[in-house]
């Protein structure tokens, strides 16, 4: 690695299939004990392990080293693509912000997604990061991007797939403060919605 900011994965798997050793070495300001509990339910889930120990380290390299050792059953003849597992813990250790920077490049282009990352880099909030994905980030920065004056208005209405039917959302992009919900709850309400609760998120340019 070399002192790279990089996630890498070594694996050393037992001739006899007691057990596998896994290095997994991740760029200290990523590491936290939920990515390490994360890694360590895709490495059971992957590998078919029955149980697992771990241990952390960390020095003065700019890497956290996890070193997990997952037990087998001898019996079962255990199947894994080393470089699949290590692009999907790579992934997981990429940060929200990473994570929209490349959203954003793939999304808007490299020019101007690259520009878009710049431009939105401290504009998230953590309660922001932790409702929606890098991807829903992505669509809300080009609503944002239309708004050119404070009357401005850009609006979102949607539906999650993994919610009730009955369950819709409502977005609506204004720039400078929050419209008053005396405004725009009797405009849902006339449209036959009933308002059940508002998230406001305040994101910074």
């Amino acid at each position: 690695l070399r002192e790279r900011p990089l996630t890498r994965l070594y694996l050393h798997h037992d001739p006899l299939n007691r057990f596998i050793s896994c290095l997994v070495y991740v760029p200290r300001e990523n590491y936290s004990t939920e990515l390490r509990q994360r890694f360590e339910a895709e490495l059971l889930r992957v590998l078919d392990a029955k149980e697992v120990q771990f241990t952390t380290y960390f020095s003065e390299s700019i890497l956290a080293r996890v070193h997990f050792v997952l037990r087998l059953d001898p019996a079962k003849k255990t199947l894994y693509d080393v470089n699949e597992l290590q692009l999907l813990l790579a992934n997981m250790a990429r940060t929200w912000k990473q994570r929209l920077r490349q959203a954003l490049v793939e999304g808007l282009g490299e020019e101007l997604g690259l520009h878009s990352a710049a431009r939105f880099a401290k504009g998230f909030s953590p309660s922001y990061c932790h409702d929606f994905s890098p991807r829903v980030a992505v669509l809300d920065i080009q609503h944002i991007s239309t708004l050119n004056s404070p009357d401005d208005l850009a609006l979102s209405f949607y539906r999650n797939f993994d919610d009730d039917n009955r369950c819709f959302f409502f977005k609506v992009y204004h720039q400078l403060k929050p419209l008053p919900l005396s405004d725009v709850i009797p405009i849902l309400e006339n449209l036959g919605l009933r308002v059940l609760g508002e998230h406001p998120h305040k994101i910074i340019q």
